[in-house]
């Protein structure tokens, strides 16, 4: 019996994220809905992101405090409502306006709340401590699989089917994760509890320490990944292939190197393996460049491109949180994860002009110089990070930098707050 209720638990749990993680998914398919049937255009699609990212950023530093106060599966039921309301307005409105803005609010504050609040669904005293870890990685594989299926399922197997309806189903399944939430809730014994709601000081340390380069990274790395995502439809389009077999492909690809490689890489030295990968994201984007309608060779783009994102993330993420001390690792965290969403929401906007002005090849090559930026910070790096790994692994007791001012530093190199500069 005691099998049963845990299944019916975690089924609860990773169902209402799946969901609510495909209906938002349905933006990546909005640059067609835009300028096929709002009579829009693809800057007017960037509009709708930066929107999003602006509701998003202002949104994102209190979510976890409404979690921690009212219960995460509360928290993660308005995500899934305020996703729902911006679904249905898009799939009932003619015409770009100010409604189509405010529906990109609408999606930016939900997915905000879903983003803050699923992870801390893990923190439940029904889980064992060494299980926490896990269900944290499962709700990351519910969330790529979640983004990617409903562009799959349209460009696969229901192309024909019109983007107005696709968006009202997108807005069922988001309230139907609405409910799921709130049954977990439930099932998992999840209630708020007070808190003093204090906003934590600007820790102004943290940009002058080696933690300011991860923070650049991650920025980096959702500029591509968010172009690669939100204008692929555009791309497909003008390459005369299919964009499904692109999401399918990407997101297998992101949870195979994470479940297989994540754990190995980011035992030592979480950065020895990076320029390497991006190497790996080069080639992809290169393929995708020189592609000129080829299936096989979108496909082997496509895993290029997931397999490098899907590592690099948990990489830099892992190097931020160890080379930072203890105190601090919460900032750190907000701080990467704002850079994260900086790049994922803003980026299109600019993407979008490139494309409009320089076609897709134009986007493409923007993005290998990206990438080349993000790779050479990585290899500037290197040397700190084997020095300083090398130390860490070598006391029986290691910690990270600390950055008090008064207290002797380490002799551990001192971190280079110019990336181009040895």
């Amino acid at each position: 019996m005691h099998d049963k209720s845990v299944l019916l638990r975690d089924w609860s749990l990773f169902s209402a994220c799946y969901l609510l993680a495909t209906a938002y998914g349905a933006v990546y398919l909005l640059l067609n809905h835009t300028t096929r049937n709002l009579s829009g255009s693809t800057l007017d699609f960037g509009g709708f992101f930066a929107f999003s990212g602006v509701a998003t950023l202002l949104t994102v530093g209190i979510s976890g405090t409404l979690s921690k106060r009212f219960g995460a599966h509360l928290v993660a039921a308005f995500a899934g409502l305020f996703c729902a309301a911006g679904l249905y307005g898009l799939s009932v409105i003619e015409s770009v306006g100010p409604m189509y803005y405010a529906l990109a609010a609408s999606m930016g504050l939900g997915w905000s709340f879903y983003y803050a609040a699923a992870p801390m669904m893990s923190l439940s005293d029904l889980i064992a401590e060494n299980r926490k870890g896990r269900y944290i990685s499962l709700i990351s594989v519910c969330v790529v699989l979640g983004t990617a299926s409903m562009p799959t399922a349209k460009g696969i197997w229901f192309p024909d089917t019109a983007l107005s309806e696709l968006f009202f189903f997108c807005a069922i399944l988001s309230v139907a994760s609405s409910f799921m939430f709130m049954l977990t809730g439930r099932l998992f014994q999840i209630s708020g509890r007070r808190t003093e709601g204090k906003i934590p000081a600007f820790n102004w340390r943290l940009w002058k320490s080696e933690a300011v380069f991860p923070f650049a990274m991650v920025f980096l790395g959702a500029c591509v990944f968010s172009a690669m995502m939100t204008l692929q439809v555009g791309y497909a389009e003008d390459r005369h292939v299919n964009y499904g077999v692109f999401f399918l492909t990407y997101s297998l690809s992101v949870i195979a190197c994470r479940i297989f490689f994540g754990g190995v890489l980011t035992k030592a030295n979480p950065l020895k393996m990076l320029p390497a990968i991006l190497m790996v994201m080069e080639l992809g984007l290169t393929v995708m460049l020189l592609n000129k309608g080829s299936t096989p060779l979108y496909i082997a783009s496509a895993a290029c491109l997931g397999m490098s994102y899907g590592l690099a993330y948990p990489l830099i993420k892992t190097y931020a949180v160890r080379v930072t001390a203890k105190e601090d690792r919460h900032q750190v965290i907000s701080f990467f994860t704002l850079s994260y969403f900086a790049g994922v929401y803003f980026f299109p906007l600019t993407a979008g002009k490139i494309m409009v002005h320089f076609s897709t090849d134009g986007y493409l090559i923007a993005l290998l110089g990206i990438v080349a930026v993000y790779l050479l910070i990585a290899w500037q790096r290197q040397t700190y990070a084997q020095s300083y790994f090398r130390e860490t692994t070598s006391n029986t007791a290691p910690t990270p930098p600390r950055h008090h001012k008064g207290k002797k530093q380490s002799a551990r190199p001192k971190p280079n707050v110019f990336p181009f500069i040895s």
